[in-house]
């Protein structure tokens, strides 16, 4: 048995964030596949609260109409010409998008309390320019 010493003196609280807006950085992009079959993105981001940096992950749908989330996002990291060409229906071959494009890049994200599995978390429900 070994004895150890702990000092739990600068642990902070890992509680949700209250909701509001929060600075961010947008820390790492990966491509997936929903649970619904849809293409998207897991968006990883650095999020600025009282001095600590908060991990936090959006799931964005990149297509249908449940991709406003992902047009919010597209804006919010200043690629608004980009967003219009995604949803212009005249444009028939769209560009690609390298996530590796948005990586670092500096955004505000709006938090809101959300419930999963019975425990209260918080959640993105939005982006916005820096």
């Amino acid at each position: 048995m070994a004895l150890i010493e702990p000092n739990l003196g600068d642990v902070k609280s890992l509680s949700p964030l209250p909701e509001g807006t929060y600075p961010a950085t947008i820390v790492q992009v990966d491509y997936k596949i929903s649970k619904g079959g849809n293409p998207m993105i897991v968006v990883e981001l650095g999020v600025d609260h009282e001095g600590m940096t908060r991990k936090r992950f959006a799931y964005l749908v990149i297509t249908g109409a449940g991709a406003f989330n992902f047009e919010s996002f597209l804006r919010a990291c200043d690629f608004d010409e980009l967003a219009d060409q995604y949803k212009d229906p005249t444009i028939t071959a769209k560009p690609a998008f390298d996530t590796d494009w948005v990586v670092g890049k500096a955004i505000q994200v709006q938090m809101v309390p959300d419930t999963y599995n019975g425990q209260i978390n918080d959640k993105i429900s939005g982006f916005l320019k820096a």
